[in-house]
C-alpha cells in the first residue's frame, strides 16, 4: 500500500491526481416546481461509467453531474473497501478516472462515489468488484496540464497520460500506449472510406508510466488511445481504449474591411457546426463599454460557417475601439448557459482625410481626376480598376494601372489618367487606394465608383 499512499500525497500536494477530461455529452435537466412556486435543487447525478479489476488493481471511471451545486466544494470521492481496508480518492465532477494499485488478490471490494451535501456524507453511487490474479492494464488518467501559443497565434495544449498494468506471471514481453489527434469529420470521414488510422507509438516499460502529449491543437479534436501488449504467445491484445475530444472550443473570427474618421467596416466569421443553438454577438467598445452591439443571425445548416458585414458609425476620429465576438450556448460538458469572448480584435478610426474624384465620359474614354486632402499620408497606390458585370452580377476583372499622383500643397496632391471605355455591355471602375495607419491596418479601400449604367 505503500506505492498508493505516496500517489495520494502528491495529488493533495500538486492536485496532478485530478482528472480535466472534458467529454461532450448533453444531459436534460427537469426543473420541479413546488405548489408555492418554489423550485427544488436538481439532485446531483452520479454513476460509475466502468469499474473492473485487472491482477490486484482496481480501475474506475465515474461521471458526476451537479447543475444546481448541492456537493459540498471538496468533499467528492472515490472510496474503495474491504473488510480490512479504506482507500479514498478525491474526484472531480464531469468525468473522472483512476487507478488503485497494490491491493489484495481475490478479494471483495466495494467503490463507491461520495458526497457531502450540506447534511452529512452521502454515497451517490456504489459497485463491488473482486480482484483477480494475472495480467491488465489501464490507461487511467489522462490530465491537461499546460497550454501555449503557436507562431500563428494558435493555442496548443499539452497532455500527460498515466498508463498502469499488472503482469504477475510475466506474461507481457512488451507494452505500448498509441494515440492518434484527429477531428471528429475526419475520423468519420476515414471509417467510412476504410482508411487506417496513423497512430503515434509509445513504448511502456514502467508499471505505472506519464507520458506527454504536447502541441494538440484547442480546435475540438479527438484524441483517441490505445493501451496494446503483446503476450509471449506471440499474441498482440488490446488492454485499454479511450477516446476524449479537447476542451469545448469556440471558433471565429473578425477582419476589418475599412475605417474612416467616423466608421468601422468589418467581416465577421461564425461557426454553427460545433454545437447546436449558438447565438453570437459582435459588439463595439470604447473604453470598456459596448457602444453598439449586433446579434448574429443563423442561417446556417448543419456543419457551416457563416460571414457577416457590420457597420459601426457616428465614431470618434483617430479614437481607439476594440470589436468583441462573443458566443452564448448551453455547454454540454457543464449543462448550464455560457457566454464566453471568442474573439477580440483592436482598431482604431482614421485620422481626417478627404478625396474627390471626377469622371468625365469623352464618348470612347473616360478622363478620371483624382484630389486628395490627406495631411498624415493614410492613402496611397492610388489606382483604376475595370470589372465586366456579367448578366448574373457578378464582378469579372478586365485591368488596372496606377494613377500617377503629384503634391500640390502640404496634404494634398492630385492625378488624372484616361482609360478607353471598356467594349462590354455593362462595365465598373473602381478607384481604390491602400489604406495604412498607425499599425493598425493595411487594407485596399474604395474612394469611388463609375459605372456604365451611371
Amino acid at each position: 500500500m505503500l506505492f498508493h499512499a505516496k500517489r495520494r500525497k502528491k495529488n493533495q500536494d500538486d492536485q496532478k491526481r485530478r482528472m480535466i477530461i472534458k467529454m461532450m455529452s448533453s444531459f436534460a435537466v427537469t426543473a420541479v416546481v413546488a405548489a408555492v412556486i418554489v423550485f427544488a435543487p436538481t439532485p446531483a447525478l452520479a454513476k460509475f461509467e466502468n469499474v473492473n479489476a485487472f491482477g490486484n488493481e482496481i480501475y474506475y471511471e465515474t461521471y458526476v453531474q451537479d447543475t444546481d451545486s448541492t456537493i459540498t466544494e471538496g468533499s467528492l470521492k472515490v472510496v474503495i473497501e474491504s473488510q480490512l481496508t479504506t482507500i479514498e480518492e478525491s474526484i472531480d465532477l464531469g468525468t473522472d478516472s483512476g487507478a488503485i494499485l497494490d491491493l489484495l488478490p481475490n478479494t471483495v471490494y466495494t467503490v463507491s462515489i461520495k458526497a457531502k451535501r450540506g447534511y452529512g456524507e452521502e454515497t451517490l453511487a456504489y459497485t463491488t468488484v473482486t480482484t483477480e490474479s494475472g495480467y491488465g492494464g489501464r490507461i487511467s488518467e489522462i490530465n491537461l496540464t499546460g497550454t501555449s501559443v503557436d507562431q500563428w497565434d494558435n493555442q496548443l495544449l499539452t497532455y500527460q497520460v498515466t498508463t498502469v498494468y499488472n503482469d504477475l506471471y510475466q506474461e507481457i514481453s512488451a507494452l505500448r500506449l498509441k494515440y492518434v489527434l484527429i477531428s471528429a469529420s475526419e475520423y468519420h470521414e476515414m471509417q467510412d472510406m476504410g482508411y487506417p488510422l496513423d497512430y503515434v507509438s509509445i513504448d511502456i516499460s514502467n508499471q505505472m508510466t506519464i507520458t506527454t502529449i504536447p502541441d494538440v491543437y484547442d480546435s475540438n479534436m479527438m484524441i483517441i488511445m490505445i493501451f496494446e501488449a503483446d503476450l509471449l504467445t506471440g499474441e498482440t491484445i488490446i488492454l485499454h481504449e479511450r477516446t476524449f475530444t479537447t476542451p469545448l472550443a469556440i471558433v471565429g473570427s473578425i477582419y476589418v474591411a475599412d475605417t474612416t474618421p467616423s466608421s468601422i467596416t468589418a467581416t465577421v466569421y461564425a461557426d454553427y457546426s460545433i454545437i447546436t443553438d449558438l447565438v453570437y454577438q459582435v459588439s463595439l467598445i470604447k473604453n470598456g463599454e459596448a457602444i453598439q452591439t449586433y446579434t448574429l443571425a443563423n442561417t446556417a445548416g448543419e456543419s457551416e460557417w457563416l460571414d457577416f458585414e457590420v457597420f459601426f458609425d457616428n465614431l470618434t476620429m483617430a479614437t481607439l475601439y476594440h470589436i468583441r465576438l462573443e458566443a452564448t450556448f448551453l455547454n454540454p460538458e457543464t449543462n448550464k448557459m455560457e457566454t464566453r469572448v471568442v474573439r477580440q480584435i483592436d482598431i482604431e478610426t482614421s485620422p481626417m482625410y478627404d478625396s474627390i474624384v471626377l469622371f468625365d465620359d469623352l464618348g470612347t474614354s473616360i478622363y478620371i481626376n483624382v484630389t486628395l486632402t490627406d495631411p498624415l499620408a493614410i492613402l496611397s497606390n492610388i489606382r483604376y480598376e475595370i470589372y465586366e458585370i456579367d448578366a448574373s452580377g457578378n464582378e469579372l476583372f478586365l485591368s488596372s494601372q496606377a494613377i500617377p499622383m503629384s503634391v500640390i500643397v502640404n496634404g494634398e496632391s492630385s492625378g488624372s489618367i484616361s482609360v478607353s471605355v471598356p467594349l462590354v455591355a455593362t462595365y465598373l471602375i473602381r478607384i481604390t487606394a491602400d489604406k495604412t495607419y498607425n499599425g493598425f491596418y493595411f487594407y485596399g479601400t474604395t474612394i469611388a465608383l463609375h459605372g456604365s449604367n451611371e
